[in-house]
């Protein structure tokens, strides 16, 4: 019993706690499930993963843009400008670590309401979304609930998320 914790911790740890590697096996099993060809699932996946990765270097250089921007126009100005307790490294560290573990249990309900209510077919693949819309909800619990426990924090959050990924696609902007 203490081995199959062992792996499921080193599981969240490792393989869960990493959002760009989360995303490409979330990509994976989405586009196993379509039953797409070999070459689009790997495809897919690596393109994914890649993606994410991408977008946080993204992230990163803009928020240095800013940073430098920021600094020239209060020197302009002759202002102090703002600063921020935390960052969002410092927050994905720590109250936000969660946040990988949210995205896959989060998924995992998500398939099963998917599986359950066949009007909600669609199956949510927007992985920068998800990782969005998981990483604000987290934040906003962390924010409404202070002290809020680990375990209830991801529970409540997948869930929200889950419901979120299942009804959305339902309420399409085509008329």
């Amino acid at each position: 019993m203490e081995s199959l914790a062992n792996i499921a911790a080193a599981l969240a740890n490792n393989l869960f706690s990493q959002v760009a590697i989360l995303i490409g096996l979330i990509a994976l099993i989405g586009l196993l499930l379509q039953r797409k060809p070999f070459e689009q699932v790997i495809g897919g996946a690596v393109r994914a993963t890649l993606g994410v990765v991408i977008l946080n270097i993204g992230v990163d250089i803009f928020v240095a843009g800013l940073v430098a921007f920021q600094a020239i126009v209060s020197s302009a100005f002759r202002i102090t400008p703002p600063t921020s307790a935390s960052t969002m490294k410092t927050f994905l560290e720590g109250s936000g670590a969660v946040v990988p573990l949210v995205i896959a249990l989060g998924f995992l309900i998500h398939l099963v309401l998917v599986s359950v209510f066949k009007a909600a077919r669609y199956v949510y693949l927007t992985g920068h979304l998800m990782y969005w819309m998981s990483l604000v909800l987290v934040a906003t619990l962390v924010e409404a609930v202070p002290g809020v426990d680990r375990v209830a924090l991801i529970v409540v959050a997948a869930i929200v998320v889950a419901c979120y990924w299942t009804l959305q696609p339902l309420c399409g902007w085509s008329h």
